[in-house]
């Protein structure tokens, strides 16, 4: 829930009181989302407005920095082209107000996933890059790439230390920005933070998600993983009531399996579950993909004494669907 609260002055009749709910863009304008109705009781002074469901149309989905585009032959996607600044509503003051009886409230608002279980976030300051808001294991970059992959994060409001390799440039971000990172050979940090080691010896298959607080994450997975092809076939019946084959259509599954990770590791890693996209990338046959996880549910494992340690498995899926 996210509930607005505004003291009025109570009256002896109850009365429908219309209320604007607007979103401050970083241009500092006031832009209108939702006008709605609120009834007040008789002698009523205070009234509550839960504005979730509303908000929730403007949540942060990675546009601009992580979402899918179609590539250049309109054949396949890639990551989306991307802007120093961005207009996403990220972290942005939200008025309620209602205009016959001038009143008004206004709070910030994290339009991204701030308040998943167990994963509570603080308020958020300026020149704080999101990935670093929480805890994060540092992310894992094949040396070699897939065209059309991009490691980014996203930074909020200040002047960074773009660190790559050990040489620095000054990154200056107005409200919400983000950072890309690109021709490495040993590691990406912002200032002394190390938030991504280059693997000079690539694994098979990279998962790559947007963290609850907006930073990508890039994790990898071992050659334990398996990759199963479901075939769909649909069939028709001619004139002489024969059966053929018509088409099939095609989707690819990988069932993912890290290498052994820390409680702190594992936990970061479920985030992927609340991700609006995720990017598998297959280093053996130099593909990317855009996925969507098959699994329902998400079991939280603990390392215990004298049992085997643990490891993450996620089964996704291709969001394409071929057809031959």
């Amino acid at each position: 829930m996210n509930i607005f609260k505004l003291t009025i002055t109570p009256t002896s009749e109850g009365r429908t009181l219309v209320y604007d709910t607007k979103i401050k863009s970083y241009g500092n304008l006031w832009t209108t989302v939702f006008t709605g109705k609120v009834y007040a009781l008789p002698n009523q002074s205070e009234i509550k407005i839960d504005l979730e469901d509303i908000l929730w149309n403007h949540k942060f989905d990675g546009s601009n920095y992580f979402a899918p585009k179609l590539n250049t032959s309109g054949d396949d996607y890639e990551m989306c082209y991307t802007y120093n600044t961005l207009d996403n509503y990220w972290y942005n003051e939200v008025m309620v107000e209602i205009p016959s009886l001038n009143k008004s409230t206004t709070k910030n608002v994290c339009f991204f996933n701030s308040r998943m279980f167990n994963h509570p976030i603080e308020i958020v300051s300026d020149n704080t890059a999101a990935i670093l808001m929480d805890y994060q294991p540092i992310a894992h970059i094949p040396s070699i790439t897939p065209t059309g992959f991009y490691y980014r994060q996203l930074v909020w409001n200040g002047s960074f230390v773009k660190n790559i390799d050990g040489n620095t440039v000054i990154e200056q971000r107005n409200k919400l920005g983000q950072i890309t990172f690109a021709g490495g050979r040993k590691f990406y940090a912002i200032g002394d933070k190390k938030i991504a080691v280059i693997d000079p010896c690539p694994s098979p298959y990279y998962l790559c998600w947007i963290t609850n607080t907006g930073g990508m994450q890039v994790q990898p997975f071992t050659k334990y993983s398996e990759v199963q092809i479901d075939y769909d076939n649909n069939e028709r019946v001619d004139m002489s009531n024969y059966k053929w084959g018509f088409n099939k259509t095609v989707k690819t599954k990988w069932k993912l399996k890290s290498k052994n990770l820390s409680d702190k590791d594992f936990k970061a890693f479920s985030q992927m579950f609340n991700s609006p996209y995720l990017i598998l990338l297959d280093t053996v046959n130099g593909r990317m993909h855009f996925v969507n996880i098959d699994d329902e549910s998400y079991n939280q494992k603990i390392n215990k004494p004298r049992e085997k340690k643990i490891y993450f498995e996620v089964t996704v899926s291709s969001c394409e669907i071929k057809t031959i």
